[in-house]
């Protein structure tokens, strides 16, 4: 069966007009993505046998495993510790929660409260405390994931690290508290979630 195609229809009133409209039917779910690619600068746009035809306007990124300049991430062991390395899981995690080097991740900064000016102060803001921005590579419609990365109580600066400063040291969940709590007044955003390690590379003794 022949393939069907895409119909463009388009309105205006006058020549001169500033409210023309073009509307586009018979997109398939990937066409329709990769049209919002196209409005977000991410694709060229042309029409090849009926379907609209796509071609990227920005070389890839590389993936993770392809980017060679980023290893290695942790330095080789040597031959003593390649034969004492092992996986270990953490127990008791609903006893003592978090029980070991617990993060921060803050997801769709400003929340609903977003303007470009607003979203400059609050990444300023998460930046001084010692968090690192983090993005995703971009989708075919053009978007991405934004996480705003905290690897630890260990690396807070700036007024979060005074705030921690004030909590009970060496009591975990009373800095993971007063992380949160800190972060509540003094931050917009959608999501925060307080990530616990559950399990780790070790050398065994």
């Amino acid at each position: 069966m022949e393939e069907s195609r895409v119909k463009f229809k388009a309105f205006g009133k006058e020549p001169d007009d500033d409210s023309h409209t073009i509307t586009i039917g018979g997109l398939k779910k990937e066409e329709l993505e990769k049209l919002k690619g196209f409005i977000h600068g991410q694709e060229w746009v042309s029409v090849k046998d009926g379907r609209i035809a796509f071609s990227s306007t920005k070389t890839p990124l590389p993936s993770p495993a392809e980017d060679e300049a980023m290893m290695p991430f942790w330095r080789r062991p040597n031959v003593e510790e390649k034969e004492l390395l092992s996986q270990k899981r953490f127990d008791g995690f609903a006893k003592n929660w978090p029980p070991f080097s617990p993060s921060i991740l803050i997801q769709h900064l400003c929340g609903y409260n977003f303007t470009p000016e607003n979203y400059m102060r609050q990444s300023a803001k998460l930046t001084s405390y010692g968090f690192v921005c983090c993005r995703s590579q971009r989708g075919d419609d053009g978007e991405y994931w934004e996480v705003w990365y905290l690897p630890g109580l260990f690396a807070a600066n700036g007024d979060l690290k005074k705030a921690l400063a004030d909590a009970r040291i060496g009591k975990v969940k009373a800095e993971v508290d007063a992380a949160v709590s800190f972060l509540c007044r003094h931050s917009s955003f959608g999501t925060l979630d307080v990530v616990a390690q559950r399990a780790a590379m070790v050398i065994d003794d």
